[in-house]
């Protein structure tokens, strides 16, 4: 059982996602969708959101912290609600634009 808050710094482990494997980001939010825990995952270097399985997220090392840094420019959009019904059980890794329209 993986033990993550919202606003942890993390880390995704699936090897089958090319866009997310070992890069860092933050857990914007944590759902539970049938009976599954889904982490909405913010990527440090350039702000896309992804629905990853939360299962498959681990906390952040120091050094993986320093080695993928936060871009201020794609952080500085950052919409002021954020939709969680948007939210939805995934397998593995899944683009997400989690905004309020």
């Amino acid at each position: 059982m993986v033990s993550l808050r919202t606003g942890s710094i993390v880390v995704c482990t699936n090897e089958r996602c090319d866009g997310t494997f070992r890069r860092v980001g933050k857990a914007m939010a944590i759902v539970e969708r049938d009976g599954h825990s889904m982490t909405l995952f913010r990527l440090h270097y350039n702000g896309q959101y992804y629905v990853i399985p939360t299962e498959q997220l681990r906390k952040a090392t120091p050094e993986e912290k320093k080695r993928d840094k936060k871009s201020p420019s794609e952080w500085a959009q950052t919409p002021a609600t954020l939709n969680l019904s948007r939210v939805y059980k995934v397998n593995r890794p899944t683009t997400c634009a989690p905004y309020v329209f």
